[in-house]
């Protein structure tokens, strides 16, 4: 059920991982060149040094893909890389002061927990860590049939994603006609799902979501297990990545659970869904007017006060594409212009979601490479003129001399 949620913090942990033992290498390397003789003997991390037991592991974890790393990345191998993943293997950042051993632990290099290891975070969580998490939990449950509506709910504020759902509706629910209305919607913007998503992420509610992740994270997990006489006896673990499911399907409502007071009558995206919805049915009823009706049939099919309908309907939907355009141009006076926000974010990736749109990325990095080297141009020809300026001053100062000299 959590697939993408658990497959992007495995991928996470692998690359801290991996990150961690290069940089740790590196400085190990400057240590050695140094001509400090405690630091003669050091070298470079291998895998054996991390789990001596079984060093082939190690191998996996640093290489495999996620349903490899869910297996073989436990809490005991875990526990190894904290205890050797060291810049200074004999440095001791034990104190009984907490404050104290962090900072010592966190200047040899060294992670400060499990769960900082495991999921890149223990008490303090940053906004990236708070918009992966939401991003990945909304793209698992959209495909749960008891959740998926809560996400559209959420989601559909943002006016640019209601679009796209409501066009990807119609177009599946009308094979003949849809995709001639719609045939490009998927690349109006970069990551409609992801883009809502970083929008949802400035509410108070994401951050109450996360926070009670964070502790969850944090909270030792109590489950029953039948033992060899077949007695269930209750087992306390922490959480990890062989027992997340479990433990997590245990307190999702509870993390959900900010969400119950979003209303949406007065979201600007669902006004827009629901226009849509109804406008592509006209739109298709036109369309189908217009191809079985004859030339000649014009004027015969009047409304109530004599007009013809084609008209009408035509007058409508024009009203409404109106309409919808001032309710993105609301929403970008509210909140700005979400899209470019997110693109230039710390948030922002690659295929983060189904919805991303390759055609719409490469049009923004056209156009923020057009924007830099205008920027870059700008600053040449400011200190040009500054220049030509300063030359022509200096050659009215000269004249000027000569003048008086002269008299």
């Amino acid at each position: 059920m959590f697939n993408n949620l658990i497959k992007y913090y495995l991928k996470s942990a692998q690359l801290r991982i991996n990150n961690r033992i290069d940089v740790i290498n590196e400085e190990r390397t400057i240590l050695r060149a140094s001509g400090d003789i405690r630091y003669k003997e050091l070298r470079a991390i291998r895998n054996t040094h991390l789990y001596s037991n079984k060093p082939s592991l190690i191998k996996e974890i640093r290489v495999g893909e996620p349903e490899i790393l869910k297996k073989k990345l436990s809490v005991i191998v875990a526990e190894s890389l904290i205890d050797n993943l060291k810049l200074k293997p004999n440095f001791n950042s034990y104190s009984s002061n907490k404050i104290d051993e962090s900072d010592m632990k966190k200047s040899n290099l060294e992670f400060i927990s499990l769960q900082e290891l495991l999921w890149g975070f223990d008490f303090d969580y940053t906004e990236v860590d708070k918009f992966n998490f939401i991003l990945n939990l909304f793209l698992d449950l959209e495909r749960v049939d008891e959740y998926s509506s809560l996400v559209r709910d959420v989601l559909i504020d943002y006016v640019p994603y209601a679009r796209y759902i409501a066009l990807e509706k119609a177009v599946n629910e009308d094979y003949e006609f849809g995709s001639m209305f719609a045939s490009d919607y998927k690349n109006n913007n970069i990551d409609v799902f992801a883009e809502s998503v970083f929008a949802f992420c400035s509410s108070n509610a994401s951050h109450e979501m996360m926070s009670r992740f964070s502790k969850f994270l944090l909270t030792p997990f109590t489950y029953e297990s039948k033992d060899e006489n077949g007695r269930y006896l209750k087992k306390t673990v922490v959480v990890n990545f062989q027992n997340f499911e479990q433990a997590f399907s245990q307190v999702l409502s509870h993390i959900l659970e900010p969400l119950d007071g979003i209303e949406t009558y007065h979201s600007l995206g669902k006004r827009a869904y629901d226009i849509i919805i109804d406008d592509f049915k006209i739109d298709s009823d036109l369309t189908y007017y217009r191809m079985s009706r004859s030339p000649e049939s014009y004027g015969y099919h009047l409304t109530a006060s004599e007009k013809p309908d084609i008209d009408v309907l035509s007058d409508l939907l024009e009203a409404s594409e109106i309409y919808i355009e001032k309710l993105m141009s609301a929403q970008l006076d509210f909140y700005g212009n979400i899209e470019q926000l997110y693109f230039e974010s710390d948030m922002f990736s690659i295929n983060a979601t189904t919805y991303f749109s390759e055609e719409r990325f490469y049009k923004m990095v056209d156009k923020k490479n057009q924007e830099k080297i205008e920027e870059e141009y700008n600053k040449w020809r400011m200190i040009e003129l500054y220049e030509e300026e300063m030359q022509n001053k200096l050659i009215e100062e000269y004249i000027e001399k000569q003048k008086i000299t002269k008299e």
